[in-house]
């Protein structure tokens, strides 16, 4: 196998399905829910489906008005992540003086758009995430330092991946040390 290199790839593979929400008990300002999230979880709470938006509303004490992650850049999430998933109460968002450009979900388990310096309460989301490592070790003469093949690869794993039932996941490409050839 004259020409032939042995490398090794490192796949890095991210699992963000076990998401787990977290009411914190001290008002506080939009920006200061994010921040605080940030820092001790993983964001202010983001919803993209019905059953997240009940595990929200299950760790919410009633009465409670709480900040959400959603904010007025055509009402993406804190994370800067879409979804079309929406619980809006009946007549929002309806941003009634212009400065409402934050979210937030009433005691009736609805979505309210409310300035951004009021002081709520507010849920945060943690993320599990898992991480594991796989090796592969192959022969070839390709050039597996060149960023298209690179991406075509990792372009193929994930579609392989993704065809055995993962999602949300990252993968990421690292070259191992080449080994030494024996004298």
């Amino acid at each position: 196998m004259d020409g032939y290199a042995t490398l090794i790839f490192l796949f890095f593979v991210t699992n963000q399905n076990d998401t787990t929400y977290v009411f914190i008990p001290t008002p506080g300002t939009w920006n200061f829910a994010q921040e605080y999230c940030g820092e001790h979880h993983t964001d202010l709470a983001v919803i993209r489906t019905a059953v997240e938006n009940d595990k929200v509303f299950s760790v919410k004490p009633p009465p409670a008005q709480v900040w959400i992650g959603p904010h007025r850049v055509r009402w993406t999430w804190a994370d800067s992540s879409q979804s079309s998933f929406r619980n809006w109460k009946a007549d929002e968002p309806e941003n009634c003086d212009g400065d409402q450009l934050c979210a937030a979900e009433n005691d009736l388990h609805e979505w309210i758009d409310t300035n951004c310096q009021n002081k709520n309460t507010f849920i945060c989301h943690q993320v599990a995430k898992l991480r594991t490592v796989v090796r592969l070790t192959t022969e070839t003469n390709a050039d597996m330092t060149d960023p298209a093949i690179q991406a075509q690869i990792l372009q193929q794993l994930g579609a392989a991946l993704t065809n055995l039932g993962g999602a949300n996941f990252t993968l990421q490409w690292k070259i191992g040390p080449k080994k030494k050839e024996k004298p």
